[in-house]
């Protein structure tokens, strides 16, 4: 399963990550493959983390904040292990890779709680990662959110989720705390 790259821009279903020679080529070596890419939340929509944030996410149950790129990727995999025998995969087989920034969110499954408690690939190809070991704690990642977001004027999670997704524009990740990936 592929994890796109492309410091946060971009998708699975693009040109660059078209896995039809990759395919082609395994079969013709007569060691077929199944060849997934997925999508994922991206910018602030996948990796905002803030008190706020925080505070909303436990009082619907869950403890970590920031994470949502990862978690739509995790969900991916989960998915490919329940589903990939119907399409003749094995789901004890599975290889995850990415470069660039999906290579470095590869290396935060590597190191995730999740994974050690319910690995869900057998290996994985980090191509060109650039991971930041200095990622900012939530109060950080919240100052940085507030002062890229202000011009928003939305100062609540709740006004947050009212505006529209185009008038964002162009986000980058913010900073996460990916300790609480569960």
């Amino acid at each position: 399963m592929g994890i796109h790259g492309g410091g946060d821009r971009g998708c699975g279903s693009s040109w660059m990550y078209d896995g039809g020679s990759l395919v082609r080529r395994s079969m013709c070596i007569g060691k077929p493959i199944i060849m997934i890419t997925i999508n994922y939340r991206l910018g602030y929509f996948g990796f905002a983390a803030s008190p706020s944030i925080a505070e909303d996410n436990r009082l619907a149950g869950d403890e970590g904040v920031g994470n949502y790129g990862l978690r739509d990727q995790r969900t991916a995999l989960e998915w490919v292990h329940e589903c990939i025998s119907e399409f003749g995969g094995d789901p004890e087989n599975v290889t995850l890779f990415g470069s660039s920034t999906g290579a470095a969110d590869i290396i935060h499954h590597l190191y995730s709680g999740a994974n050690k408690r319910c690995p869900l690939f057998a290996r994985a190809i980090v191509q060109s990662a650039i991971v930041n070991y200095n990622v900012p704690g939530v109060h950080a990642a919240g100052w940085q959110i507030s002062r890229a977001l202000s011009p928003l004027r939305a100062s609540t999670v709740e006004q947050l989720r009212a505006i529209c997704s185009s008038t964002w524009g162009s986000t980058r990740r913010s900073s996460a705390n990916y300790n609480a990936l569960s």
